[in-house]
Parts: structure tokens; C-alpha cells; sequence
């Protein structure tokens, strides 16, 4: 299934890094509204002081704006001693992951304003933000993420990820839920090929992994890890490393 490079019909959608503490408030906000909404957590925000991985220096916090509205929200949390919040679903499977010696991540805490139109287009724009931030500037090799099978599905379909174990219950969302994972190097390669004809000024794979859009705003150039004239190709050579 090919995707199209989405558009937004405002040009105001920034797509960034949260700037201070504030925007960081705001974003905890959204995800719990939308985590009470959808059953995932009682109404009770001291759910949010509690949980450490939301205070962490290994979070990455990104927000999609509309001048000062939050639109949406997604965090990445880069493994450490710490550990991941996934360790908490499948910890075996995580420590498998880490034993290939990759850099590897988790996105969490991935929440949209769903009274704003244009949603999918909205998720698009934070997931191609969260591939391209994390890969030049985190040097992240590796994502996991843990959803429902309903958003595994998506992830899949939309992102090449590939599902870890059987789905389970998770206690810390009280619903069934399912672990993918997805290497960097190897779904840009893979990704290229479905995308090896299409016009560049509309390819969904530049889009999510190599062109800086105008609606997002990265870091300084200083601040990357990687240059984005990587030879992706050779990467992966080197990095592939099966589920």
C-alpha cells in the first residue's frame, strides 16, 4: 500500500521539539485526556506525577503546534539504566533487542487533539518528525513501540513495523496490547523500493525520511549526529539485525 505526502490546509502546523517546561505540561495534559477518554487510565492526574518515564532526561518530547495551539504530541525515550516503559510489557523481548548492541528507543506517549480535523494527516507529519529527529539527531537505530492491535495494525501498514511475541494484557493501560519494533536503516531501504518511481516532489518515502518539510522545525545543523548525505544503503549493511 502506497501513502501520499500529506498535506495541512494551515501553513501556521509547526512540528518541533518542545521548547520549555510549559509546552511539556501541556503535552503530559493531552495524553492524559486522551488516555482517561479511551480507558486507559483512571481520572486522576496524579498519574502523571508518578510516572517517571514522563520525567526522565532521556525523553524527547516533540509537539505539533497551530501558532500556540497543541495539536498533537509524541515522546520518544531513549534506553538507558533507566530502562524503557516497554521492559514493563515484554521485558525478554526488549533485552533481546539490546543485546544486538543497537541504539535503541521508544515511542510513547503519542496523542492527537481529536476534536482538530485532519488527524491522520497530523500523525504522518509527528511520525516523519520522530524518524528524522531521532535517526540524525538522536542516533536512534532501533524504535520499539507497545499499542492496541487495532494501532498495531497501522504501524505496520504505514511504517514497516513487525510485531514482537503475541498480543497480551498490559496492566499499565489495562487493555490487551501488542510490542513492534522497527529497524531505521532497514525500513528506509525497504520503504525506498515501493517508492523508487514516484515523483520526489510527492514521495511519501523522502517525506518520512529524508526531506526537511517546511512545517518541521528541527534542531540546529551543529546538533545533528549523522549528516543527512548518509549513505543509508551502507548503513543498513551493517546495522540490519533481525526481529
Amino acid at each position: 500500500m502506497l501513502f501520499h505526502v500529506p498535506t495541512f490546509p494551515n501553513p501556521d502546523l509547526v512540528v518541533r521539539v518542545a521548547q520549555h517546561p510549559t509546552e511539556v505540561q501541556l503535552a503530559n495534559a493531552l495524553v492524559f485526556r486522551n488516555y482517561v477518554a479511551q480507558g486507559y487510565w483512571q481520572d486522576d492526574r496524579g498519574q502523571l506525577d508518578c510516572n517517571r518515564f514522563l520525567h526522565l532526561p532521556t525523553r524527547h518530547v516533540f509537539v505539533a503546534t497551530d501558532k500556540s495551539v497543541l495539536l498533537g504530541t509524541a515522546s520518544i525515550i531513549l534506553d538507558s539504566p533507566h530502562g524503557l516503559p516497554a521492559d514493563a510489557f515484554r521485558h525478554d523481548a526488549t533485552e533481546n533487542l539490546r543485546a544486538e548492541g543497537e541504539t535503541l528507543a521508544e515511542i510513547s506517549a503519542f496523542a492527537i487533539d481529536k476534536d482538530r480535523p485532519h488527524a491522520s494527516s497530523l500523525v504522518h507529519f509527528l511520525v516523519a518528525f520522530i524518524f528524522q529527529y531521532s535517526f540524525y539527531y538522536a542516533a536512534v537505530d532501533r524504535f520499539v513501540v507497545v499499542c492496541t492491535p487495532r494501532h498495531a495494525r497501522f504501524y505496520e501498514r504505514g511504517y514497516g513495523f513487525q510485531r514482537v511475541r503475541q498480543a497480551a494484557f498490559y496492566d499499565y493501560v489495562k487493555v490487551q496490547a501488542q510490542m513492534l519494533t522497527v529497524n531505521l536503516p532497514w525500513v528506509y531501504e525497504s520503504t525506498k523500493s515501493h517508492y523508487q518511481y514516484e515523483d520526489p516532489s510527492c514521495n511519501f518515502f523522502r517525506f518520512m525520511y529524508r526531506d526537511e518539510h517546511p512545517c518541521m522545525h528541527f534542531p540546529p545543523r551543529g546538533a545533528m549526529r549523522r549528516s543527512r548525505q548518509i549513505d543509508w544503503s551502507a548503513y543498513a549493511a551493517h546495522r540490519l539485525v533481525a526481529v
